[in-house]
């Protein structure tokens, strides 16, 4: 195994412990100063996910440590089929995307909420 896919295996790691945490309710996320990009924090470090979209669908994984510094980061394209502990890696990271959004953002009080006022 080379370092490359050792180092991305480590982050689909973190990446798949994350969607199971965010999916029970244990981890939650934050907006950024950045469009489409979420960051969910430990208690020294953090992790970002983003989507970039051109011709082709990115998802990108950042580790950052303290001082928000980018110490690693991961590309994958939604389109790659890449698999990972029996996952296509595309579909996870889209999920988990969608889950850092919705938690980051509130969504799901906002729209009770606006269910409310219009009851």
């Amino acid at each position: 195994m080379t370092e490359d896919n050792a180092i991305n295996d480590k982050l689909l790691t973190i990446a798949f412990r994350l969607l199971e945490r965010t999916q029970s309710g244990q981890a939650a996320w934050a907006e950024t100063d950045r469009l489409d990009t979420y960051a969910w924090s430990g208690s020294q470090n953090s992790v970002t996910i983003s989507r970039q979209a051109s011709i082709i669908v990115e998802f990108v994984i950042e580790l950052r440590n303290t001082w928000g510094t980018v110490v690693e980061d991961g590309r994958f394209s939604i389109y790659s089929g890449l698999e990972f502990g029996g996952r296509n890696v595309g579909e996870m990271l889209q999920q988990l995307f969608e889950l850092a959004r919705r938690s980051a953002l509130q969504v799901d009080s906002v729209i009770d909420d606006i269910l409310g006022e219009l009851e």
